[in-house]
C-alpha cells in the first residue's frame, strides 16, 4: 500500500511529532474506521503510546492520501460527538 501525505498533514506530522511508521500501523491495522460524511474521508484509529491517534484520508486508486493526523485522550468524547451528529458513520 503507498500512503502519500497532504501539505497540511506533513505540517501536522512535524508540530504534533508523529511518526510516519505510527500513521501507515494506524491506516493498516486500526482498532476503529468510521466514514467521515462531511469530508469524504475514512477515519483510521489506533492507539500510539497510550494516545489515540486519528488518522483521517482518502483513498485514491489503491493509495492512501493522509489529510490529516492528531492525538487525543479524549477518544471518546470524540468518536460520541461525531456520530451523534451524524458526521462520522463506523464501518469496522
Amino acid at each position: 500500500m503507498v500512503v502519500t501525505y497532504s501539505v497540511h498533514a506533513e505540517q501536522k506530522l512535524l508540530m504534533r511529532k508523529v511518526r510516519r511508521e505510527d500513521v501507515e500501523r494506524v491506516i493498516t491495522n486500526p482498532s476503529e474506521v468510521y466514514e467521515d460524511t462531511e469530508h469524504n474521508a475514512s477515519v483510521a484509529i489506533g492507539s500510539v503510546d497510550g494516545k489515540a491517534l486519528v488518522v483521517i484520508y482518502q483513498s485514491v486508486g489503491n493509495a492512501k492520501k493522509v489529510i490529516t493526523v492528531y492525538h487525543t485522550l479524549k477518544i471518546e468524547k470524540l468518536v460520541s460527538s461525531k456520530t451523534e451528529r451524524g458526521a462520522w458513520r463506523r464501518i469496522q
